[in-house]
C-alpha cells in the first residue's frame, strides 16, 4: 500500500508512531528470547527510536507554531529620562504678561522689580534617553509637605521660568528648565508658593481673576513631590527634601 505524501511534520509523526508499535512488539518477543545479544540490540534500537520520536515531536510543535498568525508587536516606547538638581535661589521678575524671568526689571527706568525665589532645576538627560526624543506640553504639579506639622501645600499647576505657555513645559534633550517652588520675602522670614491659574482659555476676561494663587509657607524642612506628565499618560516623579530655613539665608544669584 503506497504511503501518503510527506507534506507536513504531522505525517512524519504518524509514521514514527506506526514504527513504534512494531518496535514494541519486537521488544516483547526479544524479552522472551534467550539470545542476550538480540535483547541488547533491540533495547539499543528502542532507545534510539525514543530519541528520534522526541526530535520529530519537537519539529511538529515548531511547525505548528510557525503556522500561527503573527501577532503584530507594539512599538517600543522610547525612553525619556528627567533628572533634577538641588534647589537654587535666583532673582526673578514678573512681566506684564504674567511670565516669570531671571534677573531684574526696572519699571520706568528707575524702580527695580524683582524677588528672590527658590527654584528646582529639572534636566532632560540625553545620555539616558533615546535619540530624538522630546517632551511637549507637559503638565507639572507639586505637593510640599511640612515635615514638622505634616501640613500639605498642593500646587495643581506649577509655575516655570521663561515660560511662554505658562502652565506647560516643552523640553528638548539637554535642556534644563526651572520650576518655581517658593518666593521669599525681602527679610527672608516668610515665603509663599504659587499655583498657575492660566490653565483655562479666557481666564483674563474676568476682571477679578488673578494669574496665580498663592499659599503662605512657614519656614521649615519640606518634602517635595514633583509630578511631570506628558503625552500618552507618561510621567516622571521626583521626591526630595529641602530646608527652607537654609535656602532663605542664601544670597540669590
Amino acid at each position: 500500500m503506497p504511503l501518503p505524501p510527506l507534506t507536513t511534520a504531522n505525517a512524519a509523526l504518524q509514521i514514527v508512531s506506526t514504527i513504534g508499535k512494531t518496535l514494541n512488539a519486537a521488544r516483547e518477543r526479544a524479552q522472551a528470547s534467550k539470545d542476550t545479544e538480540l535483547k541488547a540490540l533491540v533495547n539499543a534500537l528502542y532507545d534510539d527510536f525514543a530519541t528520534l520520536k522526541e526530535a520529530v515531536q519537537r519539529v511538529t510543535d515548531e511547525n505548528a507554531a510557525l503556522r500561527q498568525p503573527a501577532v503584530p508587536s507594539s512599538p517600543k516606547q522610547k525612553v525619556i529620562h528627567l533628572s533634577h538638581r538641588k534647589p537654587v535661589v535666583r532673582l526673578l521678575y514678573c512681566d506684564s504678561d504674567h511670565c516669570w524671568h531671571f534677573g531684574e526689571s526696572r519699571a520706568f527706568g528707575t524702580q527695580v522689580n524683582c524677588v528672590a525665589a527658590i527654584l528646582l532645576p529639572v534636566f532632560f538627560d540625553p545620555r539616558r534617553s533615546d535619540p530624538g526624543t522630546d517632551i511637549e506640553s507637559a503638565r507639572t504639579s507639586l505637593v510640599l509637605t511640612d515635615n514638622n506639622s505634616g501640613q500639605e501645600y498642593p500646587v495643581a499647576h506649577a509655575v516655570w521660568i521663561d515660560g511662554t505657555r505658562l502652565h506647560l513645559l516643552d523640553i528638548e534633550q539637554g535642556d534644563t528648565v526651572y520650576i518655581l517652588l517658593a518666593i521669599l520675602s525681602e527679610q527672608g522670614t516668610a515665603s509663599m508658593t504659587l499655583s498657575n491659574n492660566k490653565t483655562d482659555y479666557g481666564w483674563y476676561r474676568d476682571g477679578n481673576s488673578n494669574a496665580f494663587d498663592n499659599q503662605e509657607l512657614p519656614l521649615g524642612i519640606y518634602k517635595l513631590e514633583v509630578i511631570i506628565e506628558w503625552s500618552s499618560n507618561r510621567r516622571e516623579m521626583f521626591e526630595l527634601q529641602f530646608d527652607l530655613n537654609e535656602l532663605a539665608k542664601q544670597q540669590p544669584t
